[in-house]
C-alpha cells in the first residue's frame, strides 16, 4: 500500500481565506465609523437648524418681551418638547443699529460624544 502524500493545499487555502476576510472585515468596519460620523453631524446640523428655526419664531411673536430686556440678558427656551438630545435655546435681544429688533440666537444640542453649538444674529423687520 501507498500513503498518500499531503502537501498541505486545504489549510493553505483556509488561512488564506480567513486573512482575506479579515482584510474585508477591517476595511468595511472603517467605513461604517465614517458613515456613522457624518449620519451623526447631519443629525445635529438638522437639530441645529430646528432650534434656530423654533427661536427666530419665538422670537418674532414675541418682539415685545425682547424688546424690554437688557441686550446682554437672553431668554432660556424650554427645548424638551421638541426631543432634541441636549437641546439648548437661547433668544437674546441686540442693540439695534437699524429698524427693528436685532436678536442673538444661541443653540446647543448633542448626539453621542458629538456636540454642536452655533451663534447667528438676525435682524427681525416690523411690518
Amino acid at each position: 500500500m501507498k500513503q498518500a502524500q499531503r502537501s498541505g493545499f486545504a489549510i493553505i487555502l483556509a488561512v488564506a481565506a480567513v486573512a482575506l476576510v479579515g482584510a474585508a472585515v477591517f476595511v468595511l468596519a472603517d467605513t461604517s465609523d465614517t458613515l456613522m460620523f457624518d449620519s451623526d453631524l447631519a443629525y445635529l446640523q438638522a437639530c441645529n437648524r430646528n432650534l434656530s428655526a423654533s427661536g427666530l419664531g419665538w422670537a418674532r411673536q414675541n418682539q415685545d418681551k425682547l424688546g424690554d430686556s437688557e441686550p446682554s440678558e437672553g431668554i432660556q427656551l424650554d427645548v424638551e418638547r421638541l426631543g432634541i438630545p441636549a437641546g439648548n435655546l437661547k433668544v437674546a435681544r441686540l442693540k439695534a443699529r437699524e429698524k427693528g429688533l436685532r436678536v442673538q440666537i444661541d443653540t446647543q444640542c448633542g448626539r453621542n460624544k458629538m456636540k454642536l453649538e452655533r451663534t447667528r444674529n438676525y435682524l427681525i423687520t416690523t411690518r
